[in-house]
């Protein structure tokens, strides 16, 4: 038993960090002094202390004749190291007794660990700023002690030679794909403008230009492209010298620059026709330029090396799912993908609130656009109300064809009212089917020509003209019918594909503000009691402001307007009226019209009091117990417009509906708040879906203090997804935990066949096994792969978990809410999320806006 004790201690110290001694020099009380640390002192531990040395300290790590490890100082002066003499001499009085090394552990066994191995040698490492003077030397114990030098180096170069001073190197090249470049360097931590640059060289022309400065981002240049910036890429800036390791990395398509072990960018960067491979043949030297100091030649290695992984490229395996900002008119999104067989299909997905393509059942978000890619042709769908819609084939001709092993850019470029897409930089058109019957029994274009050609012969002029007139109202009403393209917020990837990067969104260039007609999402849900602040300017005959759910503008088929405001201008009139429009109860004949033409009143037109001539305001929108309140102050004007309520329900819309704020028309706006007083403040949690959707192994702790229950008391957490609270019409709960004092209560909004509660509401399932305890201290929610575990804890630390798997998705919860009744509490609930970083505590502040950053123009 005490020899496996003792084994274990042993191999526990190999998996310390390093092994040996290290010797440096830090400032105390204002003077430099010699620090030596050991990692055999303490329990494995590195511990320190001082050496009183002038100029010179020799480390003795004994011989064949004496193995125990001493120093000295300057003029061969030993050191007392506290203890070590008395650790050495009862070790060697013990040892014959059957002592054990380690009860005597000194820097005096120094000696015995670095003694020569067969499998390990002993290392030199150097580390020392430009403004160190040091030498170091192994020394064999047959050589004489070294001299002592009179003027020591200062870094690289001799003791009169600058250390870091304007460059430029040129080396020469050999590479292939899956190779990096690595640049070890030294750089001036105090220098204001400090700057360098690589550049890989085909004869005296650049095809790889990379800059970095003390000041500004780093940027990459490639052969045929734009220079394309790296933020918060910046050289280290700290006092002193600063050590500099660059990887210039170079894969069959990509380059990636990876500065002190962070890929700058976070991504790698692809060249013009990057699909053709970067040109390695063409790739003949390495030019380096700026204030730095070289440590060592560049070395060029394979990113995989005697089992060490130097670098690891982005490529993955399909499937992956991104979150993306709602893409808007002008945007571009590119897939790098490539095949593996002739035979290999992959799809494509723009989803709305979803992370994987909808399915019979779903009641979350919806795929906006969907492409199955195949080799000859690219299929287009859209799924959402439970249907898979059929938009077309994309043909894809010999010169678009695609094949086994080669690399492929996909770049949907999204339009006003449609998208295109290239592959390759070139465009693709859509193939309408007329005929579907007739498209099917096509087995070529040939034959689809010729029969096209009978089709023609055989119809009047007339027939043409109305077959024509009846396939454009079709194509219009399927347009207008498609879910809008800035619906989506997450794309995806899936086949048998390598994808070659994440994908890359790359919104339109802002244009010439004009601070109207776009969109702001808010930060966090508009709550009871929230007031929206903005400081506007009108400028001609109308301007509306839209306060909206899910949607970024109205439109027929997907979200609400839950108050469109529209200041209205008639002669010298002005005038107020508030309308609202739920897409969800927008006719299906009207489904096809205007979004304009199916709002509805919520109340009579007022004076809206504003100059026509246009005039600077402060316009207040309140979000009160059952109405917005509207207050511009400079024309004494305040209107209340109530919430909207859906048809079947007497049930008003609530304020947290509201997650998109719209402008359109004559209206500038200058700044833009939200007040989130105290009187709104509930006990909730918001996931930062910024830094990850919630996912297996999260975890949500809510602590409780209970003073005081009653047979009627009652504690639930909801895990709620586009909601604050549970609501007939808006919002969805992914999971519901209510206890009581009989047992635990779990609920969903799910469609369930013949539920008799209200449509999608899955019925109670209850586990006995725990209840409401006055007793109870903590509730724990453990994220699984298929659903949540809920585990109770006692205040005498027992505690019960139960298992519910009926839920919504796990990616799904967006707000985490506690709900007591009947219930008193010493102190107010704690949440609390693991990792910490997955949720925010409620807003309770003015809350910023930046109008020209956070604006979306659509």
């Amino acid at each position: 038993m005490y020899a496996n004790s003792l084994g274990n201690y042993c191999a526990g110290k190999l998996n310390i960090s390093w092994h040996g001694v290290k010797v440096r020099t830090e400032k105390s009380n204002g003077k430099n002094i010699i620090k030596l640390s050991t990692s055999l002192l303490g329990l494995g531990d590195e511990e320190s202390f001082e050496i009183d040395a002038q100029r010179q300290l020799f480390i003795h790590f004994g011989n064949e004749n004496d193995f125990s490890a001493y120093v000295t100082v300057d003029g061969g002066e030993p050191f007392e190291i506290a203890d070590d003499k008395a650790k050495l001499k009862a070790f060697t009085e013990l040892a014959p007794k059957g002592a054990h090394l380690k009860d005597f552990v000194g820097f005096w066994t120094l000696g015995l660990d670095m003694l020569p191995w067969m499998d390990h040698e002993v290392e030199l490492f150097i580390n020392r700023s430009c403004g160190c003077s040091m030498e170091a030397w192994f020394i064999r114990p047959t050589d004489g002690m070294p001299n002592d030098p009179k003027e020591p180096s200062t870094g690289i170069g001799g003791p009169k030679a600058k250390c870091i001073v304007n460059t430029t190197k040129e080396v020469p090249l050999s590479l292939k794909a899956n190779h990096l470049i690595r640049i070890q360097m030294l750089i001036d931590g105090n220098a204001k403008n400090n700057s360098i640059s690589f550049a890989i060289l085909s004869g005296k022309s650049a095809l790889m230009t990379f800059k970095m400065s003390s000041g500004q981002n780093g940027t990459i240049q490639m052969n045929g492209s734009d220079e394309k910036n790296m933020p918060a890429a910046y050289l280290p800036k700290k006092n002193g010298t600063r050590y500099a390791d660059f990887i210039i990395a170079l894969t069959n398509y990509s380059y990636g620059i990876v500065m002190n072990g962070v890929l700058l960018g976070d991504k790698e960067f692809f060249p013009a026709n990057w699909w053709a491979g970067l040109p390695f043949n063409d790739m003949t030297s390495l030019r380096l330029s700026g204030q730095f100091l070289l440590l060592t030649d560049p070395l060029v290695m394979p990113f995989d090396m005697f089992g060490q992984q130097n670098y690891v490229p982005q490529e993955q395996k399909a499937s992956y799912t991104e979150r993306i900002p709602n893409l808007q008119q002008g945007a571009n999104v590119t897939f790098r993908v490539k095949l593996h067989s002739n035979n290999d299909t992959f799809v494509i997905y723009f989803l709305h609130n979803r992370i994987s393509s909808s399915k019979a059942g779903d009641s979350i978000g919806a795929a906006v656009e969907i492409l199955v890619v195949e080799p000859k042709l690219i299929g287009l769908y859209a799924y959402y109300d439970g249907d898979l819609v059929t938009y077309g084939n994309i043909l894809l001709d010999n010169n678009n064809t695609l094949k086994a092993k080669n690399a492929y850019e996909f770049v949907i470029v999204v339009l006003s009212d449609k998208y295109e897409i290239r592959l390759n930089n070139n465009l693709l058109e859509l193939y309408k089917e007329q005929d579907s019957e007739k498209a099917s029994d096509q087995d070529s274009d040939q034959d689809s020509e010729k029969a096209r050609e009978q089709d023609r012969e055989q119809d009047s002029e007339q027939d043409r003209e109305q077959d024509s007139e009846q396939d454009s109202e079709q194509a219009r009403e399927q347009d207008n019918a498609k879910l809008p393209f800035w619906a989506t917020n997450f794309v995806a990837i899936d086949g048998n594909v390598t994808l070659l990067a994440k994908p890359e969104v790359v919104p339109p260039k802002k244009s010439n503000l004009t601070f109207s007609n776009f969109t702001i999402q808010l930060k966090t849900l508009l709550d009871y009691n929230d007031t929206i602040q903005l400081k506007l300017e009108n400028q001609g005959e109308n301007f509306s402001i839209l306060l909206l759910h899910d949607a970024l503008k109205a439109n027929n088929i997907i979200g609400d307007v839950v108050l469109k405001m529209t200041f209205e201008f008639n002669g010298y009139n002005c005038s107020l009226s508030c309308q609202y429009l739920l897409s969800a109860e927008t006719e299906k004949k009207d489904k096809n019209a205007s979004a304009k033409d199916n709002y509805r009143e919520l109340t009579a037109s007022v004076d809206g009091r504003l100059n026509k001539y246009g005039q600077e305001f402060d316009m207040d929108i309140t979000a009160s117990e059952d109405n917005f309140t509207i207050s511009i102050q400079e024309v004494n004007l305040t209107h209340s417009c109530p919430y909207p309520k859906s048809n079947d329900s007497a049930i008003r819309y609530p304020p947290w509906a509201v997650d998109y704020i719209r402008f359109e028309d004559d209206v500038q706006v200058h700044a833009m708040n939200i007040m989130h007083p105290p009187t709104s403040r509930r006990n909730m949690k918001q996931i930062n879906d910024t830094k990850n959707l919630v996912q297996a192994g999260d975890l949500i702790t809510v602590k409780l203090a209970i003073k005081d229950l009653n047979d009627n008391s009652s504690v639930a957490i909801n895990l709620f997804h586009e909601a604050l609270e549970l609501h007939n019409k808006v919002g969805k709960t992914v999971m519901k935990v209510m206890l009581n004092s009989t047992a635990i209560y779990f609920s969903s909004f799910k469609p369930i066949n013949g539920s008799n509660l209200r449509p999608g509401w899955k019925e109670k399932e209850a586990c006995i096994k725990g209840k409401l305890d006055k007793e109870l201290k903590e509730l724990e929610i453990r994220v699984m792969d298929d659903g949540f575990n809920v585990t109770l804890t006692l205040n005498n630390d027992s505690s019960t978990t139960c298992i519910y798997k009926n839920g919504l998705p796990k990616w799904a919860v967006q707000y985490i809410t506690f709900e007591h009744n009947d219930v008193t509490l010493s102190n107010p609930p704690s949440i609390t999320c693991a990792p910490k970083e997955r949720c925010n505590g409620p807003k309770n502040r003015k809350e910023q806006y930046h109008i020209e950053k956070d604006s979306i123009q659509i």
